[in-house]
């Protein structure tokens, strides 16, 4: 990719063949990916994801921000409680990206159809749509492999 074409102008697309190359090398190196010593949580708690999904609403809400051209993926790390242990997940946050290049963290305009998640991002000081409490696979989704 050149790094100095804009987003806007990008071609995102890509034939399922090469998503099936990318998707099938992440599932062969998940595993190596993790420190050994998260071996046991990626086994019950699935600390790397398979995949994540975002309904549409909350999608088109981030998108519909103004001068919103894209969206930008950061990985986070989530620590849930479970039976006592800290386990780390990595997840995405999805924010969008202006016409400049530049992250929409605050815009002081509310997005429009808010659901209840998007109330709360947009509660005085957090203005943007922010978007992260994904369907994680595992446990949700279709963990079959693509096709």
């Amino acid at each position: 990719m050149d790094q100095q074409t804009s987003l806007t102008e990008l071609n995102h697309f890509i034939d399922l063949d090469e998503a099936r190359k990318l998707i099938s090398t992440f599932q062969e190196l998940k595993y190596q990916l993790v420190n050994p010593k998260f071996d046991r949580l990626q086994k019950e708690f699935g600390v790397l994801p398979t995949s994540e999904a975002f309904n549409q609403k909350s999608i088109l809400s981030l998108l519909a921000q103004d001068d919103c051209v894209g969206i930008r993926i950061h990985y986070g790390v989530k620590l849930k409680e479970e039976n006592g242990e800290q386990v780390p997940l990595l997840v995405a946050v999805l924010v969008g990206v202006r016409s400049d290049g530049t992250n929409i963290w605050s815009n002081n305009i509310a997005a429009p159809e808010q659901t209840q998640r998007t109330l709360m991002m947009n509660s005085p000081g957090r203005d943007a749509v922010i978007l992260e409490d994904s369907q994680r696979c595992p446990p949700y989704g279709d963990s079959d492999p693509i096709p």
